[in-house]
């Protein structure tokens, strides 16, 4: 990827970071709990701040043309924004359809845009993702996973 789709990546997974914070503070705390619900998306939110810091500064530092051509470069940086507009939607979609709607749409893009395999090898996948990621999060910590706007 070239320096400047790397700038602008780096750039964008800092402002969801930091959205990710925000967005965490305002989830409802619990009583009972010395550890909310917000404590994991906040600690993932900095650990995001902190790797696009890294990684722009490794950008900076190495500073020297890699041996990929031309097309290559223009390939990558189509997918690294297909990629980031894909996300940008699912946070989108988190808010409007909620979490158990938006999260398996959004695998599936992502698996077909990034590996261009057949549609229906991307699904099973996505659900068994989001399947296991209601298990962890709602099931066994109790966590609130969000119905959005307009389930509510």
């Amino acid at each position: 990827m070239n320096r400047y789709a790397t700038t602008l990546a780096s750039v964008f997974f800092i402002i969801m970071g930091v959205l990710g914070i925000y967005f965490a503070r305002q989830f409802p705390s619990t009583m009972a709990e010395e550890v909310g619900p917000a404590f994991y998306p906040t600690v993932l939110s900095c650990l995001l701040i902190l790797l696009s810091i890294l990684l722009m500064a490794k950008e900076r530092r190495e500073n020297k043309e890699t041996s990929e051509s031309k097309e290559a470069h223009v390939i990558n940086w189509k997918i690294s924004l297909a990629g980031l507009l894909l996300t940008s939607v699912y946070f989108f979609l988190i808010y409007l359809a909620g979490f158990y709607v938006a999260s398996p749409l959004y695998f599936v893009a992502m698996k077909w845009m990034i590996d261009g395999q057949r549609k229906w090898t991307a699904i099973v996948p996505a659900v068994a993702v989001t399947a296991g990621i209601y298990v962890v999060f709602a099931l066994l910590l109790n966590v609130i996973l969000p119905t959005g706007a307009l389930f509510s």
